[in-house]
């Protein structure tokens, strides 16, 4: 997995010196805004930034994503394995660090790569002019023209979804998704407080024809959610070719308000010809009409997907034909994952650990 990274790195790097792209640094919450004046340029973090003076920022409403439905963000972002510090959002058309993405040049793959966001805290409001496409990274990564990268991102923090005037899309990386995710990691806390319909993921809420690769969740999602919503530890929604492989989710999900939703799933909440494989679900699951193991409501394709039967309290799951439920002692067995790489992909410690992704 490595050298795919680093294969794609190099990628971007020889593109962006053969087209003589000028790349723009960093060094504080300042800068950082102020990408919203240039949005097509190259970036990157020259050195860790703190953001926590933000809640205090435009009336309290906080920072201002970049990018939005008008404009939107057509650049690259570089972390540089930098940390962003307490970006604090309220009441934005879409949130997240980036607002809208749209990539028409299909020479620009690497897009967001080697970013970590710490401590974010997104509150979208409620009614006519609170967000409904909240990511932790990006809000809604709308359009790609060619193959669109979003690598070695982690993201913690919190979001609290209200009542909006829309369907809502929610994840802990990326709302609404057509980017390649690779190698990245959500630890994000999403509330849901709305009583509309939703597509709320760890990493992604709505997942749109393409892939969720080598990547995993930790954290929750909890609160009330509408009969129409889909949920996932991984995906809500996961459609249209989009699938997601080598992953896992330990995120657990609670209905606080039991009522009558039934996509919820520990991977994947609601999938349509879409899919998933070699990966595992482990988080608690409860409250709930219907619940899946790995996967909520299905008419997707999968290959070696499993769920801890123990800790997520559920003894099904749809696209059970390869979809399986272990014990808790089975789920820690390299020996129960027939068909994982684990040379180059995965690695256990037998009876201590799941399975977890060698470049942890």
């Amino acid at each position: 997995m490595k050298k795919i990274v680093l294969m794609l790195l190099g990628l971007m790097l020889a593109v962006s010196a053969k087209a003589g792209a000028v790349t723009i640094t960093i060094k504080n919450c300042t800068d950082l805004q102020n990408m919203q004046n240039n949005l097509t340029a190259d970036y990157i973090l020259g050195n860790n930034i703190n953001c926590s003076v933000t809640p205090t920022w435009n009336n309290g409403n906080g920072f201002v994503p970049i990018g939005d439905s008008l404009h939107p963000f057509a650049g690259t972002f570089n972390g540089s394995n930098h940390f962003i510090f307490g970006l604090y959002e309220n009441n934005k058309s879409s949130e997240g660090l980036f607002g809208v993405i749209n990539i028409s040049d299909s020479a620009k793959n690497n897009i967001i790569f080697n970013v970590r966001l710490q401590n974010i805290f997104y509150d979208n409001g409620n009614g006519s002019t609170a967000s409904n496409l909240i990511g932790g990274l990006v809000g809604n990564f709308n359009s790609c023209a060619g193959v669109c990268n979003i690598i070695n991102v982690s993201v913690q923090g919190t979001i609290i979804l209200r009542n909006t005037n829309n369907v809502n899309e929610v994840g802990g990386i990326v709302g609404s998704n057509v980017a390649y995710i690779w190698s990245s990691m959500s630890n994000v806390n999403i509330i849901s407080l709305t009583n509309q319909k939703a597509a709320i993921g760890g990493i992604a809420g709505f997942n749109f024809a393409t892939e969720i690769i080598q990547s995993y969740s930790l954290g929750s999602i909890a609160g009330v959610f509408d009969n129409n919503s889909s949920v996932g530890g991984i995906a809500g929604e996961n459609l249209n070719g989009a699938d997601v492989l080598n992953v896992y989710s330990l995120s657990s999900i609670t209905n606080l308000l039991p009522n009558n939703l039934s996509d919820v799933g520990g991977l994947i909440g609601y999938d349509s010809g879409a899919g998933a494989h070699d990966s595992y679900a482990a988080g608690l699951i409860s409250g709930f009409k219907t619940e899946g193991g790995d996967i909520g409501s299905s008419s997707g394709i999968y290959n070696s997907i499993y769920w801890d039967k123990q800790t997520t309290g559920l003894n099904s799951s749809a696209g059970s034909y390869n979809s399986f439920g272990l014990s808790t002692s089975d789920m820690m067995n390299r020996n129960s994952f027939a068909g994982w790489d684990f040379k180059n992909t995965w690695n256990i410690r037998n009876g201590k650990t799941y399975p977890f992704l060698r470049w942890q």
